[in-house]
């Protein structure tokens, strides 16, 4: 979640100086990409307690140490969209350059269906 601000930062970088993904559609899939990361992150933080241990079903775990995790990743997924509606506008604020016009509901949708289960 710390990270997520010069991530975006350096997105928005690569968008207005580097040649190959100075395009929309490369940037989606970059950002589809990153997100698909998140999401493998998150499952795996969810039935994995224990960093790099074997994997436990929901059912078996510690309710609380559970619900603590599924609110991180609830946060990563907040603090994600608003880190990158957050650059978009700034990028808007400069209507010469390079904009974040981007399919959100392609790098979006799975992390929103995610949450919402």
């Amino acid at each position: 979640v710390e990270a997520l601000p010069a991530l975006m930062n350096n997105i928005k970088m690569m968008l207005t100086i580097a040649r190959y993904y100075g395009t929309p559609a490369r940037m989606t899939v970059l950002f589809i990409k990153l997100t698909n990361q998140m999401i493998s992150n998150c499952k795996s933080s969810i039935v994995r307690p224990v960093q790099g241990g074997p994997p436990v079903k929901m059912w078996d775990q510690d309710i609380p140490d559970l619900l603590t995790r599924l609110r991180a990743v609830l946060k990563l997924h907040e603090v994600y969209v608003s880190q990158y509606r957050a650059t978009k506008e700034r990028l808007a604020a400069q209507p010469k350059g390079k904009q974040f016009d981007f399919n959100e509901t392609a790098i979006f949708g799975q992390f929103d269906l995610l949450c919402k289960r």
